[in-house]
């Protein structure tokens, strides 16, 4: 009966893996070639999604101005420039933001405003103002 039991699971195991590929229908837009990638293979693992996976997909900086403090985010755009030590304007196209990023988040990384970045951190609200308190950085390009 164990060996029954063992040879269903790894047969039912192998048959997954063969059903997982999927076609998504959104190939070619930005966020597919950066961020679905990531999603999808968390989808073809299988599991739980949490707020923290959640959190992995794209959102606007339109969005990000209504979202609630601490609020974890993930968004695609560009670094435009320097207002001061660890602050600088970040745009992706529906609104600026002002990120906050740390030495160490830069990773090594050198950016410039061509460059098309995915920012990872949370939203900071201070009365009426709104930063993103960026974790990571990472080039698109």
């Amino acid at each position: 009966m164990k060996k029954f039991l063992f040879f269903l699971m790894a047969a039912t195991m192998l048959a997954g893996g063969a059903v997982a590929k999927h076609n998504c229908g959104c190939e070619g837009c930005e966020v597919c070639k950066v961020e679905h990638k990531l999603r999808h293979k968390q989808m073809e693992k299988g599991g739980f999604m949490d707020a923290t996976a959640a959190a992995a997909a794209p959102v606007s900086v339109a969005r990000i101005l209504t979202l609630p403090d601490d609020t974890r985010v993930t968004v695609i755009g560009h670094i435009t420039n320097r207002i001061d030590n660890g602050e600088y304007n970040f745009t992706d196209g529906s609104d600026n933001i002002v990120a906050e990023i740390g030495k160490k988040d830069w990773k090594g990384q050198v950016v410039n405003p061509k460059d098309k970045v995915i920012l990872k951190g949370k939203v900071a609200r201070d009365g009426h103002e709104v930063t993103l308190d960026v974790k990571s950085v990472k080039v698109v390009n």
